[in-house]
């Protein structure tokens, strides 16, 4: 690794835990909408919004991720070994569990579906996260992301070697340009994964994060999120089949321009409030459709005032358990044996303080 980038400041960034915490919540809010059968708004398709926080969390996993890189220090393979052995670890086990809870609980993919034994092969399917290899159904529905993550996680150290020997911001602007040109002369083809521009947007924020930055006032960074949903949203609504293909990697383009010229919010309710729903986020991705299925169908009987009081309870319990039981525990598993690798083969470097708070990684 050649050559070296400027040191990367040693403080949490409060303005990418802004961006996952708005990312899950557009999410939960939408598919709660969903739930009431309410998929559209004002003329506002909603699922271009909830689809949209699909594309910032891509973003933003791949934008932390290539920060978690930097700090390994490591050069060689063990580079390699240390960021696979602390991503299975990070992102299978939770899972998993949840895989197999839903499976053993009977409950169906969608809140408002019926549960069904999709048989063995969808099984391993979600277990290995492959879902999109064997056009399997994904079980919660919001796990088709995750095959996407983990093709992201193969090459993203081969990235991230390439982007430390050429420097250049150009380099990760042509990647994303030269993925969005093979997408769109290979759409039925499919050679690169529709979600490439998404992840390699986030490069490109890694690649401005140790550059000279704007600076701008934190209200501006909420400003700029919206308008990248809002881009996405036009474009659904004007029917064009490649503004509604584009908008979104232009949209995640922008944002990963953007993401490192603010400065960061300093109200400290914000950044507490930013940070916590970071921490908890994949537990609320994975679980919010079990919540949504408990209260609002199998207590349908009930007042609706308190199917409310329980997905609000639910919505905050269930997070709460599977990070502390299952997510936070198998992240110290990893965190160990990467320590282990790293021992094993030589003296390490130690690592500098990260920019971003680990449990906001997946």
């Amino acid at each position: 690794m050649a050559a070296r980038f400027p040191a990367i400041p040693s403080r949490e960034s409060a303005n990418l835990n802004v961006l996952r915490a708005y990312a899950v919540l557009s999410i939960y809010i939408v598919h709660l909408l969903f739930t009431f059968n309410i998929y559209e708004v004002l003329g506002v398709k909603l699922f271009y919004i909830a689809n949209t926080g699909v594309t910032i969390f891509f973003v933003h996993t791949c934008l932390v991720l290539m920060l978690s890189l930097e700090r390994i220090q490591i050069p060689g393979w063990r580079l390699f070994a240390i960021f696979y052995v602390r991503r299975v670890f990070r992102i299978y086990p939770l899972s998993i569990f949840v895989v197999v809870l839903m499976f053993f609980a009977h409950i169906p993919v969608v809140p408002g579906g019926q549960y069904f034994w999709p048989g063995w092969e969808t099984i391993i399917s979600n277990i290995t996260l492959t879902q999109n290899l064997t056009g399997s159904i994904s079980v919660p529905a919001v796990l088709w992301t995750l095959p996407y993550e983990v093709e992201m996680y193969a090459v993203l150290p081969v990235i991230f070697i390439f982007i430390r020997r050429f420097p250049s911001l150009w380099v990760p602007i042509l990647l994303w340009l030269l993925a969005v040109i093979v997408l769109m002369a290979n759409l039925k083809v499919r050679v690169v994964p529709f979600s490439a521009p998404c992840f390699l947007a986030g490069i490109i924020g890694y690649r401005l994060w140790s550059s000279p930055r704007m600076r701008l006032p934190f209200w501006v960074w909420p400003v700029a999120m919206v308008s990248c949903v809002a881009l996405r949203v036009f474009a659904g609504m004007s029917g064009l089949n490649s503004a509604i293909t584009l908008a979104p990697w232009l949209g995640c383009f922008l944002l990963g321009l953007a993401a490192p010229q603010f400065r960061d919010a300093s109200s400290s309710w914000i950044r507490s409030l930013a940070a916590k729903l970071a921490q908890y986020s994949y537990g609320i991705y994975l679980s919010h459709f079990a919540v949504f299925w408990i209260a609002f169908v199998v207590m349908k009987p009930v007042p609706f005032w308190l199917q409310g009081l329980v997905c609000a309870a639910l919505s905050v319990v269930l997070p709460l358990g599977l990070y502390h039981g299952v997510e936070k525990p198998m992240i110290d598993v990893g965190v160990r044996f990467a320590r282990t690798v790293a021992r094993k083969h030589g003296p390490v470097v130690a690592p500098a303080r990260h920019p971003i708070a680990q449990p906001a990684e997946i």
